[in-house]
């Protein structure tokens, strides 16, 4: 009896020790469920590329191990049956088949295989025969090619143990199922941007669980029934075309968290009973039928940070007060038919980094004291009724985050707000992010932009410009600016567009433009602008659009020429001459330069007999008593010249007797007429001037000075004050080049003379020269002896 007991204890104590064990190790996976594994890994090649994500998750897979221990497989742990598949971002590309191997794994319960390139794939019936799937996720699943297509397969929608199932990012066509009554534990209903259109079937309204739905971006119509769902978290419905008013079962759910049904063509009004909405923190209605007004209770909701009504039919004036405690970062009232003024309760919404309230029908000032929200980014006020002068801030750190600012279409005037400009901080660096954390319009997450077209803004470009180098866009268009475009503007390096077209802006365009490598769009038609367009890089690509309305310029693309390949005019080459012919010329050039000294001597008559205070020459015998002139005290010589605004009109000749006044420091012509003179060279060698504002050569009354600034001495002391309003000037210290590598024009090739002819030329040359101007100047002195 004994020996009965002992042995049935040992083999109970036997059997308690195996259980004991094997309760503590791990099942091994099924070998035909690790076999399926691996087919499934051969039937796909890796590609890094194959989505946005990587992570090559079956590459680790290998037949000598567990397949329970391998990345990405999940097995119970009693029975080892692979229960959870997570192949995501895997690099998986290639065909899905109807029968893969995958189906085998009949106990699985979460599936993700999203972000994956299974292009042109059917989605498999076969998925609903894993009865005991409760996550299901076959997102993006072609993102990088043909994506996912083919209707829905409907045995998907009766896997009655479903809780999350996304499609979403697939081509899948044609309509949801609507005979489907097993989902009642689904939570997550994913099936954004595809093409399934018709109407919403009800059933997805009356599940009970429900709590993120997502149907946006597809062809979906009919109205928006009521949802019982009470635990209702997140409801995205945009870009569909749904009808009819909003549910008012939405506006009662206290834990919504994002309502968006924006880009449908939703109508009637706005309840107030969306304040019961206390967790909302998105609320995205706009691009639909909406009418009457902004509900007052919208700035009292504490909770919410985005608020869209953009592109809607709401009217009246926004008399929704913002207290202190709310926490909005985007408001977008664009495009309705709001009146009145900016609020000023926005002041308060102290975290508001977007704000569009552009295309309404607003009539107030600039609102400046918007600068105060220290972390705006985005200001639309475009397309409305404001006015007046933008004032100079002399607040600090105003707009201090600004990255666009679109004031275009409005009725703003005076000269554009250099000092905004200086404070733009944001616009001084190169960004590297791209926009807010929040959905945006794209278009405005993106760029750096600066838009006050369409206004009424006088005055001339700011230099500062140029000191924002993160610009992208930049739009002075259809104002009145005048003056020049700055040179800075080429430390633009980012810029892509820019458009002063509709202005009168002069002068010639700076060449140092050609360096905007970025830039893809230029207008600068319908402005004064003169001279030789740039050419090389960016400028190559432009068309006459750019240019169109200007005068002025020539040049490719125009038709009328420039000269030579780089805008300097083509020397020519004067033909060969025969002895008679010489002999002509030198009388010609007697005749020529006797004119000269005759034109010379009767420019000091007239100087003399001006009628402007010039006429203070006549009468005195001491020229340092003359109005205008200035005189050494201690030697007499003649030191200064003023002849400002002394109407003096005619050709300023390169051989003036003013040249004579080898002791002239101080020398001003501005406000003259020297129509289409040049300016002479012997300005180099005759004007002593320490003074780096002595000399004054502009601005003329008609046309401008021409050509090449003369380099050297005191010239080259001379800042851009000494030339401005001569938009035919070209050289050192303007920002257009001169030509030759000394900002020199190149030199006219000389006639080939035989060897004789090379010694004597020169002499009867100065002969003529001396010959013909002595005569001239002699007859003029002749005159005044009489006078």
């Amino acid at each position: 009896m004994d020996c009965v007991k002992l042995v049935l204890f040992s083999m109970l104590y036997t059997f308690l020790c195996q259980l004991v064990f094997s309760s503590s190790l791990p099942h091994l996976c099924p070998k035909h469920q690790a076999h399926a594994l691996i087919q499934f890994k051969l039937m796909f090649t890796i590609n890094p590329n194959a989505s946005v994500c990587y992570n090559p998750t079956t590459l680790s897979w290998n037949k000598s191990t567990d397949c329970c221990s391998w990345k990405g497989v999940h097995c119970e742990e009693t029975t080892g049956q692979v229960i959870e598949l997570d192949l995501a971002c895997s690099g998986l590309q290639g065909k899905f088949h109807s029968n893969s191997s995958l189906f085998q794994l009949s106990k699985l319960k979460r599936l993700y295989l999203y972000f994956n390139n299974f292009s042109g794939s059917l989605i498999s019936a076969k998925f609903g025969e894993l009865s005991s799937l409760t996550h299901l996720d076959l997102s993006h699943s072609g993102f990088t090619g043909a994506q996912l297509r083919g209707v829905l397969p409907e045995r998907v929608f009766h896997l009655s143990n479903l809780e999350h199932l996304k499609l979403s990012y697939n081509s899948l066509t044609g309509l949801i199922p609507s005979n489907v009554t097993g989902l009642q534990n689904l939570q997550f209903l994913f099936l954004r941007s595809n093409y399934l259109n018709r109407t919403i079937p009800s059933w997805i309204f009356s599940l009970p669980s429900l709590s993120l739905l997502s149907l946006s971006n597809n062809s979906f119509s009919g109205n928006i029934q009521e949802f019982k769902s009470k635990s209702l978290y997140s409801v995205d419905l945009k870009q569909n075309q749904l009808q009819g008013p909003i549910p008012k079962s939405l506006l009662d759910l206290q834990g919504l968290f994002s309502l968006r049904i924006s880009q449908n063509n939703l109508s009637g009004q706005i309840a107030s009973t969306v304040r019961n909405l206390k967790t909302l923190r998105v609320l995205d209605l706009g691009s639909n039928h909406l009418n009457g007004t902004i509900p007052h209770c919208l700035g009292e909701m504490s909770e919410l940070a985005v608020l869209d009504l953009n592109n809607n039919c709401l009217s009246g004036i926004i008399n929704t007060t913002f207290t202190t405690e709310n926490e909005l970062t985007i408001i977008n009232l664009y495009g309705n038919n709001l009146q009145g003024k900016v609020p000023p309760s926005l002041i308060n919404c102290r975290y508001l980094e977007f704000l569009d309230l552009g295309d309404n029908q607003l009539n107030d000032t600039f609102p400046s004291w918007l600068g105060g929200l220290p972390d705006l980014q985005i200001l639309s006020l475009r397309s409305n009724k404001l006015y007046g002068p933008i004032k100079e801030s002399r607040t600090d750190n105003v707009f201090a985050k600004i990255q666009v600012i679109d004031l275009s279409s409005n009725g703003f005037s005076g000269d554009l707000p250099v000092s905004l400009f200086e404070k733009f901080q944001a616009m001084k660096i190169v960004l590297t992010t791209k926009g807010l954390d929040l959905e945006l319009p794209r278009v405005l997450t993106t760029e750096v932009i600066i838009n006050l077209s369409r206004n009424r803004f006088e005055g001339y470009l700011p230099s500062v410009i140029g000191d924002l180098i993160g610009l992208r866009t930049l739009n002075l268009s259809h104002n009145g600016l005048e003056g020049v475009i700055p040179a800075s503007l080429h430390q633009l390096s980012i810029l892509e567009s820019l458009d002063l077209s509709s202005n009168k802006i002069g002068g010639e365009i700076p060449q140092q433009l050609v360096s905007l490598t970025s830039l893809e769009v230029l207008n600068l038609s319908h402005n004064h602008l003169v001279g030789c367009i740039p050419k090389g890089k960016q400028f190559d690509m432009f068309d006459n659009s750019s240019y169109q309305g200007n005068d002025g310029l020539r040049g490719l693309p125009l038709s009328k020429d420039c000269g030579g390949y780089d805008g300097v005019p083509q020397a020519s080459t004067p033909v060969e001459l025969d002895e008679e012919e010489e002999d002509l010329i030198s009388w010609q050039a007697v005749l020529m330069c006797f004119g000269c000294g005759l034109v010379i001597g009767l420019s000091i008559i007239y100087i003399m007999l001006s009628s402007h205070y010039p006429s203070g020459f006549r009468g005195c015998t001491d020229c340092c008593l003359w109005n205008g002139v200035h005189c050494d005290e201690m030697k007499g010589q003649v030191i200064e010249l003023d002849l400002l605004c002394s109407g003096l009109q005619g050709k300023f000749h390169s051989n003036s007797s003013l040249f004579q006044l080898s002791s002239l420091k101080r020398f001003d012509l501005s406000n003259n007429d020297f129509s289409g003179s040049l300016i002479p060279t012997k300005f180099v060698l005759s004007i002593l001037t320490i003074d780096p504002y002595g000399l004054r050569l502009g601005p003329y009354n008609f046309e401008p000075l021409l050509g090449c600034i003369p380099k050297g001495k005191k010239f080259d002391t001379l800042e851009k004050s000494s030339y401005q309003g001569n938009d035919g000037l070209r050289g050192f210290p303007l920002s257009e080049d001169c030509g030759g590598d000394d900002g020199v024009p190149q030199a006219i090739t000389p006639v080939e003379l035989d060897d004789d002819e090379e010694e004597d030329s020169p002499m009867i040359s100065w002969q003529a020269f001396l010959m013909g101007y002595g005569c001239g100047f002699i007859s003029v002195l002749s005159i005044i002896y009489i006078m």
